[in-house]
């Protein structure tokens, strides 16, 4: 019978132990990669959800979402939205989500080449081509590349055309409306939602 010299026994434990970082390897990669299976039935589920009560967002960040988690919290059935610096109808909208469910309210817009896709895709709406401060008067509009970016400080476009890629295309005179004024006329009281967006100048209002 051969007997194994005395250096074969670090070979065979080397082997060893080379073998079982092999299976190691093998079974941690079998661990992490992904099941197929699983994919499948996460990707059947998400167009379950797509196709079956998935609410679509019209808002920058989901904020309509947000707010129509707490209306129904507080089971709030009608809701009237006043839409300061409305831009678009739908585009970036706060206000679009609440109007498809059948609720309606005023939308402020001062700049006159965007009201005609509100009385397309809005016209349930009223829509005002004023724009609203704490007090009635009249003011220079500045409007700028980026129609998002439009307002009513003279501050807030000066430092958006100083970035380069922006600039002061007009300004024009446009009526101000005190906004308390709008909301007796057109609401008697509260409205429900206020949304705001009118670059530099919320607190002003």
């Amino acid at each position: 019978m051969r007997c194994a010299a005395p250096h074969d026994a670090p070979l065979k434990a080397r082997g060893s132990i080379v073998h079982s970082m092999l299976h190691d390897d093998a079974a941690r990669e079998r661990r992490t990669m992904p099941d197929i299976r699983s994919i499948r039935a996460a990707l059947g589920r998400l167009r379950h959800r797509m196709r079956h009560g998935a609410k679509e967002s019209f808002a920058q960040c989901g904020e309509d979402l947000i707010i129509a988690y707490v209306f129904n919290a507080l089971g709030r059935e009608r809701i009237r939205y006043l839409d300061i610096g409305a831009h678009h109808p739908t585009y970036l909208s706060n206000t679009h989500y609440f109007y498809l469910r059948g609720h309606r309210g005023v939308c402020v817009e001062p700049d006159a080449s965007l009201l005609q896709a509100f009385r397309r895709e809005r016209a349930g709406d009223t829509v005002l081509n004023i724009g609203i401060a704490a007090e009635e008067g009249e003011a220079d509009f500045f409007v700028l590349t980026t129609p998002t970016l439009n307002t009513f400080s003279r501050e807030e476009a000066e430092r958006f055309a100083s970035y380069g890629n922006q600039r002061i295309e007009r300004v024009e005179k446009i009526r101000i409306r005190d906004i308390n004024n709008v909301i007796r006329e057109h609401f008697g009281a509260a409205p429900d939602l206020l949304s705001l967006d009118v670059e530099g100048l919320d607190l002003t209002i």
